[in-house]
């Protein structure tokens, strides 16, 4: 029988490892460890947890939620970051229309090099109390800071800042590489006094930007999901070599274009928007440049964003919440993108415990799509006593398969 897969989200992971109690001795670690010893759970952590755990101010409670971490997940049981998870998707669609084009050995094998890196920054948080992030793996912690600074610029002037952004979506001239273009020259401290001088602001609650919310919600997540894909193809893909070997079918692609996906299929008046003539001029020449790779990638893109479901449910949660948050007229302390880069963790594993009710609404509506589609096991848990009996229900239902 196989374990049953887990996930943490941070508000939990501080239940399991609290300021001032070794982890092994609380509630949730105990039962966690007896459970994985027992070879009936494992834990598996995100990127998103290593950064939330990064980012804690208090040594002793950052240690300790370290070691409980990566002692739970035995050192390498860590899901990709969200960028390959939305470009998985994409990559799925297109190898589905065009067999054989992607190299699916070669991205899970980049994926895992990514993965790597968030092991590493867990390992030493667990290993050093004192680690100095700056010294070592700021590079990957400043965007997490970048986000809730960004935040704070739509929440302090959100009508105006909404529709600054949504006529920026609709001219393409939004692009998330920009906003954080801003902070490249901040350092990792610099940063997280900006942030630290946000946390207790409060604003003004602007009934306009709430209606204007809510009548362009649609246009904005539609937006901002191909937006996200757009920026994820560049940051999964930082070396074009990488994307060479990936996307090995890109000429029979580019050839092929006017093949319909079963899906678009489905729409009989549908028609694939023709590639730009001096790309097509170009591959039947056989003179492409490294870009062009990256051309027809985000053409697929756009061209399979009514199918990709994965970056607009991380888009739809993230404007869901910042409604949310304009109504209460308070800056979120954890960054709305951040907690929704968690709720993905909900379609690589059985179990997503949360206490967080908003995040916990969103992973309960991801699992029910999930279930609709496949049939995957998916199942979330806000309490101990949850877990445990749920856990107790799993396990005699799969001893009897």
């Amino acid at each position: 029988m196989e374990p049953i897969s887990v996930y943490l989200d941070h508000n939990i992971l501080n239940d399991v490892a609290p300021p001032k109690q070794e982890w092994t001795t609380t509630k949730w670690g105990a039962y966690l460890l007896d459970q994985t010893q027992k070879g009936h759970i494992e834990v598996y952590a995100s990127p998103t947890n290593c950064l939330e755990i990064a980012l804690t101010k208090d040594l002793d409670h950052r240690h300790n939620m370290a070691r409980a971490l990566n002692t739970l997940i035995s050192g390498h049981r860590m899901l990709p970051t969200y960028e390959f998870i939305i470009v998985h998707n994409l990559l799925r669609h297109v190898n589905g229309n065009w067999p054989g084009t992607i190299n699916e050995s070669r991205f899970q094998r980049i994926s895992r090099q990514s993965s790597r890196t968030y092991i590493a920054l867990l390992g030493q948080l667990a290993a050093l109390r004192d680690y100095d992030c700056s010294k070592g793996l700021a590079g990957i912690i400043a965007p997490k800071i970048i986000s809730q600074l960004i935040q704070g610029e739509i929440f302090r002037n959100p009508l105006a800042e909404l529709q600054k952004r949504l006529a920026g979506l609709r001219q393409v001239t939004v692009q998330a590489q920009d906003a954080f273009a801003a902070y490249d020259n901040k350092s990792l401290d610099e940063l997280t006094d900006l942030k630290d001088s946000l946390l207790e602001e409060s604003f003004e609650v602007d009934k306009r930007a709430i209606k204007f919310l809510k009548d362009n919600k649609a246009e904005f997540i539609e937006g901002y999901a191909q937006d996200e894909l757009r920026s994820s193809i560049y940051q999964v893909f930082l070396y074009s070599e990488d994307l060479e070997v990936c996307f090995a079918g890109v000429e029979q692609v580019v050839r092929g274009w006017a093949t319909v996906h079963p899906l678009e299929s489905t729409n009989p008046a549908f028609q694939p928007t023709p590639l730009p003539q001096a790309l097509t001029a170009a591959f039947a020449s056989g003179r492409i440049t490294r870009n062009d790779r990256y051309v027809v990638l985000k053409a697929l893109g756009a061209r399979f964003s009514p199918f990709l479901d994965v970056p607009k449910l991380y888009s739809s949660a993230v404007f869901n919440e910042m409604e949310r948050t304009l109504n209460k007229g308070k800056l979120p302390t954890g960054g709305l993108a951040l907690d929704c880069q968690h709720a993905l963790a909900c379609a690589a594993t059985e179990f997503f415990l949360v206490r967080d009710a908003i995040l916990l609404d969103t992973v309960k509506r991801w699992h029910a799509t999930i279930m609709k589609e496949s049939t995957l096991f998916r199942e979330s848990a806000d309490s101990l006593s949850d877990f445990e009996r749920k856990v107790e229900k799993r396990l005699k239902s799969l001893s009897t398969k």
